[in-house]
């Protein structure tokens, strides 16, 4: 799955809405494997780096570092090994 845009309107900002938007993504398309999608992946803005990193997400590749965006992916893995032992 690949996040084209995701923002909170800054009148709500800080307030956790992306995190759950993310948790809810993550959880939607690593149930039961019913989508069939292995990966999260975002064009991340160089000032959203950080809140795709708390998220559990990685670079895909230092290539793109100084670039006005940054690859990064989230593998589902991690939550159906979670939800596997129950974590």
């Amino acid at each position: 799955m690949k996040i084209g845009r995701l923002a909170v309107n800054v009148d709500f900002q800080g307030q956790g809405l992306g995190k759950i938007i993310l948790d809810y993504s993550k959880q939607l398309f690593s149930e039961n494997n019913r989508t069939g999608c292995k990966f999260i992946s975002v064009d991340a803005y160089n000032q959203s780096l950080h809140f795709y990193e708390k998220n559990g997400f990685e670079y895909l590749t230092t290539k793109d570092a100084g670039d006005d965006t940054r690859l990064m992916y989230f593998d589902l893995i991690k939550i159906v090994d979670e939800n596997s032992y129950g974590n």
